[in-house]
């Protein structure tokens, strides 16, 4: 063989190893990078989900004691329609409704007070309609 072409075969060698080296070190180098990449974004993801969960639970918390609170005031608001309910029949039976020619001043102030509670009952109890 001719040196001059084993020095051109000896040179594109050595440079296709250069190339070689250099394409491996990059793929490492590349490799590297997003395998870094990927592990902070699946810790990203951890603490997102980590958060998530805790105000899932805090709102799930609230809305546990809401619906709670809903159903005391749901039972005080039942009491509250009875006890308006019973005013109301026994205010309508009473005879403060009609009242006396010259009525004394006790019976004045009692019929402006079962006037009152009788158009409170129908204020409250529009309400719940």
């Amino acid at each position: 063989m001719n040196p001059e072409h084993k020095l051109l075969l000896d040179e594109s060698k050595r440079f296709s190893d250069e190339l070689t080296k250099r394409f491996n070190e990059n793929d490492l180098a590349w490799t590297k990078r997003l395998s870094d990449r990927d592990s902070v974004w699946e810790q990203q993801l951890s603490d997102l989900q980590t958060t998530q969960d805790v105000r899932l639970s805090a709102l799930e918390k609230a809305v546990g004691a809401t619906e709670s609170w809903l159903s005391e005031i749901e039972g005080t608001m039942d009491d509250i329609k009875l006890e308006m309910k019973k005013l109301n029949n026994h205010f309508s039976r009473s005879p403060l409704e009609n009242p006396t020619a010259a009525p004394g001043f006790c019976c004045q102030t009692l019929y402006q007070v079962a006037l009152l509670l009788h158009v409170l009952a129908i204020e409250v109890g529009s309400w719940f309609q």
